[in-house]
């Protein structure tokens, strides 16, 4: 608006000057030269204002210094200092994440502690029985690596050593098979390359035994892939009805050796879907969309209309040669090589209105699976073949590949009901808030609280929560009651002793530090000390109203 306001001031100019010839008395060119410059003045004050507010001191109450290691709670007096101040110079570590939520945005001056060790652990505290149990250690040090080999344990509850990892990088990896299926607290222990203790703490674990995967497969030719993927579900307990076809009028049939309540997961191969009737293929269309996942292995297809028509999956025959390999990653294992289809999918099946998701997305990686939802189901397609070649060699590595697989694309009853806390080490005493995602509307409750309502939370995307504090830790049960529930779903989480891991709570406090200063940098423009302008005001009027009266007197 500069332009404007240029504009308004040249008006301004030229009836002063018009003005000045006018008058002849000095009294009133005083007047008019005054309101002049006071207009002037009112027009330009975004140009002169902030000079204005630097030559003004800084009052001492805008900063508020804050000790985190002194004043460990953010209490309501706290909280209303904070209100009031402009900016924060915070010392020690930091607040943890619960604590930062209910602070204002304020500039933040703030000097990351080095002095101290700190560890990051990460683990999913929930696996199934039969499944390895993973917990991460980093060491955050000022150096980029430890200058020696350090090693971390974990222990059983007794005490007894179960596992126990060394490196001379910044992170290892801890994995344990759990025996049985039940809950229970472990312990980890981890030493500096002196071999001093740098910390130690509880590492919940909760082993659940998962009921057997009711899988139903249909073939329309036999290969080695599928019947590798056969004894693997097989090991794994799965129920099977399976059917294979071996000739024109000859199939190989698998029955189920228990009862079938409920088909949890479908299996097809390309050229099965293929040769299905209008009918047939809508029956089992029907069934994903209630629900069902259909994994289709697509290594024999043949019509690349039928995809694009019937799925929207658009193929592409490519030139592969004989050594052509896709290396996929599977977690614990490294990496493993398997052979691309004959017919590809192209990109364009991703962009058509997003319906089919590529994985892995990783940038450079050629992506192995791709799967689309289909009303509340979902199909998968499965874009390599030849792993049956690593059943000898490297079974359990093919085992965790297609665990990595069912994981990915697999969604059981339980699942589509998702639970998460924001805190990733709740602590006892201390504000939580646990979030649902999957439901409409609905209550949680615990053993410590009544039925608390579920409500949209700031920062919580497509989930609602429900804020509580634990009084003493330990395992927190959780029962959730949803319109959308047949029954209640319940969940449990672990929370931590005040005492338990300082370094990774040192941790937890500087990663929540550091994203409260992110809401308003340090080097964001400060908030000046306000000046009055209503004197100015008022002095432009006066002197309009006196030109006025003036005026008014001479005629």
């Amino acid at each position: 608006m500069n332009w404007l306001n240029g504009m308004l001031s040249i008006i301004l100019l030229v009836l002063t000057g018009w003005s000045m010839r006018r008058y002849v008395h000095s009294l009133d060119r005083a007047l008019v030269l005054s309101a002049t410059l006071c207009l002037l003045a009112i027009l330009w004050q975004e140009q002169w204002e902030p000079w204005i507010q630097k030559q003004l001191p800084q009052s001492a109450s805008t900063t508020l210094i804050l000790d985190s290691d002194k004043v460990s709670e953010v209490t309501p007096n706290l909280l209303l200092q904070i209100e009031h101040a402009q900016q924060i110079q915070l010392k020690g570590e930091g607040y943890r994440q619960s604590q930062w939520h209910d602070i204002p945005a304020k500039r933040l001056q703030w000097q990351v502690p080095t002095n101290k060790p700190a560890l990051q652990l990460d683990s999913d505290p929930r696996v199934a029985l039969g499944r390895e149990f993973e917990l991460r250690i980093k060491r955050e040090t000022a150096s980029m690596k430890p200058t020696g080999t350090w090693r971390a344990q974990l222990l059983a509850e007794n005490g007894v050593l179960l596992v126990e990892e060394k490196s001379r990088e910044s992170s290892v990896s801890l994995r344990w098979l759990a025996p049985v299926a039940e809950r229970m607290v472990l312990q980890a222990k981890v030493f500096d390359e002196n071999d001093q203790l740098i910390d130690s703490g509880p590492i919940p674990v909760e082993v659940k035994a998962l009921d057997a995967l009711q899988v139903w497969g249909r073939f329309d030719a036999s290969s080695f892939d599928a019947r590798s993927l056969q004894n693997l579900l097989r090991q794994s307990q799965a129920v099977l009805d399976w059917q294979t076809r071996l000739g024109k009028d000859i199939q190989h049939i698998e029955a189920p050796i228990a009862d079938v309540t409920k088909m949890d997961l479908m299996i097809t191969d390309a050229a099965f879907l293929e040769q299905q009737s209008g009918a047939s293929l809508q029956k089992i269309l029907a069934q994903v969309a209630q629900g069902k996942t259909l994994i289709v292995l697509g290594a024999n297809a043949n019509q690349t209309s039928f995809w694009n028509q019937r799925f929207e999956l658009a193929l592409q025959a490519v030139n592969q040669t004989k050594d052509a390999e896709v290396v996929v990653d599977v977690s614990g294992f490294g990496s493993m090589s398997l052979s691309p289809n004959a017919f590809a999918v192209t990109p364009s099946a991703a962009s058509k209105r997003a319906m089919w998701q590529a994985y892995p997305q990783t940038k450079g990686s050629s992506a192995w699976l791709w799967q689309r939802s289909w009303l509340r189901g979902r199909i998968a397609w499965i874009a390599v073949s030849d792993w049956h070649r690593h059943a000898i060699a490297t079974p359990q590595k093919l085992t965790a590949w297609w665990q990595q697989v069912l994981d990915q694309v697999h969604q059981s009853e339980d699942e589509q009901v998702r639970w998460a806390l924001h805190e990733k080490m709740p602590i006892a005493g201390e504000r939580q808030v646990v979030c649902v995602q999957g439901v409409s509307q609905g209550t949680v409750a615990t053993a410590e609280t009544e039925k608390l309502a579920l409500k949209i939370y700031d920062g919580a995307i497509d989930q609602l929560c429900a804020a509580w504090r634990p009084s003493q830790a330990g395992w927190q049960d959780f029962s959730l009651s949803a319109p959308e529930l047949k029954e209640a779903k319940h969940n449990a989480f672990y929370v931590y002793p005040n005492e338990a891991w300082p370094s990774w709570q040192r941790q937890l406090k500087v990663q929540a530090t550091r994203t409260f200063a992110q809401r308003l940098p340090a080097n964001a423009a400060s908030t000046m000390p306000q000046v009055p302008l209503w004197p100015l005001y008022l002095l432009t009027a006066l002197l309009l109203l006196a030109l006025w009266r003036r005026d008014t007197r001479r005629t």
